[in-house]
Formats: structure tokens, sequence, C-alpha cells
């Protein structure tokens, strides 16, 4: 078979090849099931250039899976390990941005743990926020380069999105963002959150 266009790669069952896993369903309707630690699942994919890439997968989890996707490349490198956290049985996207090298390989996901189920995968260029002509940008909260665990969370009404939001963190944790600031200077910073135990927005350093 030929490799996949990278960012074409939009259902699960498009693996290469894979070991322990579970798999039903076609297409953007493919899920994996019956993950244990170790089990792994292989795609064959073209990258057309050099880059980050951000790997938005579906997850559902009645649990926490820590260590529970582990990102490797075909010779066994680990390019990100990425926690599931307890989801409550909810579903939400997990999004991890790789760095990638131009050209045809493998790309493995690996279990690191149980407790989890995946129901989806899209895969897009991540691209810096840039700053506007006015000085300032506008940061979507679930376009983060790197985070502890987290959710992010779609509330559709039929085909229409109502809202997202980046859901399920932990105490202590964080999210990174890569932005493109035209000028040194000091900048006001206003986040929008909600909580129910209280908490506060602190900025990056």
């Amino acid at each position: 078979t030929a490799p996949i266009e990278v960012t074409s790669l939009n259902g699960l069952d498009q693996f290469y090849q894979l070991q322990g896993i579970t798999v039903s369903g076609q297409g953007s309707g493919a899920k994996l099931t019956g993950i244990d630690a170790g089990d792994s699942i292989d795609y064959w994919v073209n990258v057309p250039q050099d880059g980050n890439y951000a790997f938005t997968l579906t997850v559902t989890s009645a649990n926490g899976a820590p260590k529970g996707i582990i990102y490797k490349t075909e010779d066994g490198k680990t390019l990100r390990t990425v926690d599931v956290p307890n989801l409550y049985s909810q579903t939400v996207g997990i999004r991890t941005v790789l760095q990638l090298k131009a050209g045809e390989q493998k790309l493995r996901l690996q279990a690191g743990s149980a407790g989890y189920e995946l129901s989806g995968i899209k895969i897009e260029p991540y691209t810096e926020v840039i700053m506007d002509g006015t000085g300032s940008l506008k940061v979507e909260a679930e376009n983060y380069y790197d985070a502890t665990p987290n959710g992010i969370q779609s509330t559709m009404t039929g085909d229409v999105l109502d809202f997202r939001n980046v859901g399920f963190t932990v105490a202590g944790g964080s999210m990174d963002y890569m932005l493109d600031i035209t000028e040194a200077g000091f900048y006001k910073i206003v986040c929008r959150y909600a909580t129910a135990e209280g908490g506060v927005c602190t900025t990056l350093s």
C-alpha cells in the first residue's frame, strides 16, 4: 500500500500494522478498543515538509491512563508521551503537537497504560498565533502547543458548534502556546476561565 498524506489521515482504520488492539468500524467511524499497555498501531504517512503538526485524537475514558498514549517513530524513538485524564466516560479531543521531518515514514501510537478507547484522529499543520496590526492577538485555549492532562470539549447542536473549551485540567497543570510577538514590551493578558473551586490565571514566563 502507498503511504497516506499525513493531513489526509482521518480514520483510525488506515493503519499499516497493529498489535493487540481491536479495530471496529470504518473511516471516520473507526474505533480502537481493547487497548492494553504495550499495544501499538502503526501508520505509514508521507509528510510534505518539515514542521510542526497537531494530532488530535478523540478519546473516551472512565478512568485516567497515565502515559496512556506514546507517539513513536518507526525506529522506536519517543516523540511525545501523553497522559489521558479521567474523562468520566465523556468523549473529548486530546491534542499533541509533533515536530516531523519531510518524507515517507511510519508513526506509531503505543499504549503506555490501559483504560481508554480511541474513536477519531485529525492531523493538521500547527501554526503560531500572529499579532495583528493593532498590537493584540486572540489565543483560543484549544490551540495549545503542549499541555499537561486535559481534554478539548466541543458542544454541538447538530452540525453547529455552540462552544469549545479545555477541561479536565489538573492542579499544577499548564498549557503552552507559540506566539509571534512583534514588539517587546508589557502586555495586558485577559483570560476567560470557569471553575467551581476558585482559581487564578497566571501568565507564561
